[in-house]
């Protein structure tokens, strides 16, 4: 016997065509006099043409879901992706309350919340991008992440411009959403690049090399006039001042394995038994001194290297940097500010299941003696993350031990409630919990 046939499924756009068509017709047709049989044959033929142009036009676009929202055009000339990044923690952090602080402080804070728009058009050769958050003070959102247009050249050649991240340090370009631990160092705050800068850059893959060389305005300038002031978040205090120029370049090569394996700092089971990258980066800045901004001149480097196996990852940096300002606010008159800086990071994971991954991070600022003669600031961090679906569902939870006392360095009177560190002021240590969620959509 043979099975009976499902009733077809029809488009809101199929249905209203059939409507429409049907309230147009049907009723000049009944005032004819149409026989009943007559009535039945026109409409199965009005059901079979609006069936037909609905599906001529469904044609014209494809929508859905591909690991992001997306809107393209059937020739694939036209993509819009949207997604969305959503980071909630709840942190507590214990210190010493010699100092008159308040020796335990918690609460929950909304990390990060982001929105992101990218795609290409006319043909995937012509890409852009658009970023913006919601601040985490107050709710604002604001445009101060990715705005870029960028052109493929060939196959291994693109140029982009914007404002974008420049490429230097590792931990910074790696997306927050694909960081090991809840959030960056605290050598990565005070040498990175900042979120974003506005300026070109040409990037190429050849082979098992990748290359980068940027022109910008300068480090942590991001949506500024070309003649604003920018701050450089130092050991001792923020720096103000302009860049007149900026150079950025970066190298990296494949040692072993593939490329889209060192997209993120972890390594699930399964994953090649062996991979490597090396890389490094130089950042070259300077500007003239005004009546209302000090002259800034900085040159920064890094060395990086990420290995990763079967379930296991680790990852280590080297940063430097020499930092020159003339006439530094709250400096005599005619006093120079120098100094030379130096940073290390390393971290590693091991997955003891398909799910859970431990790992531990250590990092350490050498300020240099121009930086007030501070002492060494290092930091511990341990902890695991649980994936429920990869980055785009996980939890963390790690511990931070700060283990030298921000009495003892330039850091005093420095808050990084980006991280959870608070200034202790006090000759004790100071611990953080963290706790986060993050959804990826």
């Amino acid at each position: 016997m043979p099975r009976a046939r499902p009733a077809s499924r029809r488009s809101p756009l199929s249905l209203s065509a059939i409507l429409l068509t049907a309230s147009a017709t049907a009723q000049p047709i009944a005032d004819n006099g149409a026989t009943p049989d007559e009535l039945r044959s026109i409409i199965s033929e009005m059901l079979a043409d609006a069936e037909t142009r609905s599906s001529l036009l469904a044609s014209a676009g494809a929508a859905g879901h591909d690991g992001r929202f997306f809107l393209a055009s059937s020739d694939g000339d036209f993509r819009l992706n949207i997604s969305g990044q959503l980071q909630f923690r709840y942190i507590a952090t214990f210190r010493d309350d010699d100092a008159g602080v308040d020796d335990f402080e918690s609460g929950f804070q909304t990390r990060r919340f982001k929105l992101r728009f990218d795609g290409h058009v006319y043909s995937p050769r012509l890409f852009y991008a658009v970023q913006g958050q919601f601040d985490r003070n107050g709710g604002a959102f604001r445009l101060d992440e990715d705005a870029f247009v960028g052109f493929r050249i060939n196959e291994s050649t693109s140029i982009r411009f914007g404002l974008l991240k420049l490429p230097f340090l590792r931990e910074r370009i790696m997306s927050s959403k694909r960081q090991l631990a809840v959030d960056r160092t605290i050598a990565d705050l005070i040498f990175s690049q900042g979120d974003q800068s506005e300026g070109v850059e040409l990037s190429r893959l050849s082979g098992d090399w990748r290359f980068y060389f940027a022109l910008s305005d300068g480090l942590n300038s991001g949506r500024t006039d070309f003649t604003s002031n920018i701050s450089l978040p130092t050991i001792a205090s923020p720096v103000a001042g302009q860049a007149d120029y900026a150079i950025t370049a970066r190298v990296e090569r494949l040692v072993a394995g593939a490329w889209p394996q060192f997209d993120d700092f972890t390594s699930p089971r399964g994953s090649s038994p062996f991979a490597m990258m090396i890389g490094g980066a130089i950042h070259w800045q300077d500007g003239a001194d005004t009546p209302d901004s000090s002259d800034v001149e900085l040159l920064s480097w890094t060395a990086d290297v990420s290995v990763e196996g079967d379930g296991w990852n680790v990852f280590a940096a080297y940063i430097g940097r020499a930092l020159g300002v003339d006439n530094p606010a709250g400096v005599a008159a005619g006093d120079d500010f120098n100094s030379t800086d130096h940073a290390f990071v390393v971290q590693g994971g091991l997955y003891i299941t398909d799910d859970i991954e431990p790992f531990i991070r250590y990092d350490i600022v050498l300020p240099g003696r121009g930086n007030g003669g501070a002492s060494a600031f290092g930091a511990v961090a341990a902890g695991f993350n649980y994936y429920l679906h990869g980055h785009t569902a996980k939890f963390t939870l790690d511990v931070q031990w700060f283990l030298d006392s921000a009495a003892d360095t330039s850091l005093i009177g420095r808050n990084f409630t980006d991280i959870g560190f608070l200034d202790n002021g006090s000759a004790d240590d100071e611990f953080v919990v963290r706790a986060q969620f993050q959804l990826l959509f």
